[in-house]
């Protein structure tokens, strides 16, 4: 089932969009990254991860499970 972008404003849920500044896959800058992060609702939390590229997840996890948990955090504040 392809992504409705469209719909995401419609997410009543905490969402973490966790990015990498250097992917050229899925560029921060790039179309669908665009789209994504201007239809997600106003309470999202954006982070674009400086110095990363597409595989950030893996190459740097302790600094993603950082921001994840941080991000966590904030939710039980």
């Amino acid at each position: 089932t392809p992504l409705d972008v469209e719909a995401l404003h419609e997410l009543n849920m905490p969402i973490f969009l966790c990015l990498a500044e250097d992917d050229k896959i899925v560029p921060v800058d790039g179309e669908m990254a665009i789209k994504i992060a201007d239809n997600l609702p106003e309470h999202t939390v954006k982070l674009i991860m400086p110095g990363l590229n597409h595989s950030f997840i893996e190459s740097d996890a302790d600094r993603v499970t950082a921001a994840t948990l941080d991000f966590i955090a904030g939710l039980a504040a």
